[in-house]
């Protein structure tokens, strides 16, 4: 409440600094909100690109011991 007096005071000196520093406080807000969402977003899209990487790994190894376990048993008969 002391905060909100001091904003709206009839001193305008003080009343001046309060709102610049309310302003930085704001803009500082803004900013770090802006960093953090656009961050997010590209390591979403490079996790995402990752993961897809790591599965098609995956299933190309899968499928060539799944070829070289064929060539064996056909080999054995």
């Amino acid at each position: 409440m002391r905060f909100l007096k001091k904003l709206v005071s009839k001193k305008g000196q003080l009343s001046m600094e309060m709102g610049l520093l309310v302003g930085a406080a704001v803009l500082v807000a803004v900013i770090v909100a802006y960093y953090y969402t656009t961050r997010t977003k590209s390591m979403m899209e490079k996790s995402s690109n990752q993961a897809n990487e790591t599965v098609q790994n995956f299933s190309q190894r899968a499928s060539n011991i799944a070829g070289d376990a064929n060539a064996f048993a056909q080999a054995a008969q």
